[in-house]
């Protein structure tokens, strides 16, 4: 298991690695200058020219590069253009929001959709498996902004049950947080759910048919023993995997649901910084969600061998 580990860790370190060069480089690529924004378009070439050698632009791509990953290794991840801020203060600030809000999706949709598959692949061909699939299939095509803007003209604008924008912090009132909350949670967890709960059903439908599920049952062992027990520990192996997935897909959707909910996270910090060409910013919040990112995946590595071990000797 060690091995295992070690093997999974070293490709996880070559994978942030690759994260930082491509972001930092197809940074450079956008057009626009940085400069321009800060001073404006009538800014003289003698404070354009003085302002880019303080922000160290006129280095060489690389030692722009090589400077900022040391950087990084201190714990600094430089000061933005637009806010006159630390970066690493930035993200600090917003990151509880975003990590709030995606923690709640992901167990919403990772408990729903495993439930709505295994009951949909005990009751097959019913008219409850017909109902949770046809969820399962519109809750794929349904975009995330779509869905937060629903809400908003539902649930905020014509029933005015729930506010339309803003945060509050758990800490601070949690009546209000959680009101707040419902809508960005409901967008980011449906299209999961759906996607959780058909890999779950059709495992599911592979399992409970193997042999070893038959043999559980002909001994006399309990429907509910055989099921949860034998069945789906199981079927949860290519869905652990999915579960990892479903974060990435997460982390994307909150750039949408919190400039839709006007949610100052750090998705939307994220949206500013790119439209603004803040690069310092963009590349410490794609290096903190890759990092994020490569970390769950090699939990789910190593919980998928905890489940089969015979993964780990692959």
């Amino acid at each position: 298991m060690a091995g295992f580990i070690v093997r999974r860790l070293i490709q996880a370190l070559i994978v942030i690695f690759l994260v930082t060069v491509i972001s930092f480089l197809l940074l450079q690529l956008i057009p626009g200058d940085p400069v321009l924004r800060i001073l404006g378009q009538r800014a003289t070439q003698e404070s354009i020219d003085e302002l880019t050698h303080e922000l160290g632009l006129d280095l060489p791509i690389h030692v722009q590069y090589f400077k900022w990953v040391g950087g990084v290794f201190r714990g600094d991840l430089g000061k933005s253009f637009i806010f006159h801020e630390d970066v690493s203060k930035l993200v600090r600030e917003r990151f509880p929001v975003t990590a709030y809000l995606t923690f709640l999706s992901l167990a919403l949709s990772t408990i729903i959709g495993i439930m709505a598959g295994v009951i949909s692949a005990v009751k097959r061909a019913t008219i409850v498996d017909s109902f949770i699939t046809l969820f399962a299939n519109i809750g794929i095509a349904v975009p995330t902004f779509w869905l937060g803007i629903l809400g908003i003209y539902f649930f905020g604008l014509k029933l005015g049950w729930l506010p339309i924008e803003g945060w509050t912090s758990p800490l601070v009132n949690f009546w209000e947080s959680t009101r707040q909350a419902i809508m960005p949670v409901f967008a980011l967890s449906v299209p999961n759910i759906a996607v959780v709960a058909r890999q779950t059903r059709s495992s599911m439908l592979e399992t409970i048919h193997q042999d070893y599920i038959r043999t559980a049952t002909s001994k006399g062992l309990r429907k509910r023993i055989v099921l949860y027990k034998h069945a789906l520990r199981n079927a949860l192996i290519p869905v652990v995997t999915l579960v990892g997935v479903t974060l990435t897909f997460m982390i994307g959707g909150e750039v949408l649901v919190e400039t839709v909910f006007n949610i100052p996270g750090v998705g939307r910090l994220l949206v500013r910084a790119a439209l603004d060409r803040d690069f310092l910013i963009v590349q410490g919040i794609v290096l903190i969600i890759g990092i994020i990112v490569t970390l769950t995946n090699l939990v789910i590595d190593i919980t998928y061998g905890w489940i089969d071990p015979r993964i780990r000797y692959r």
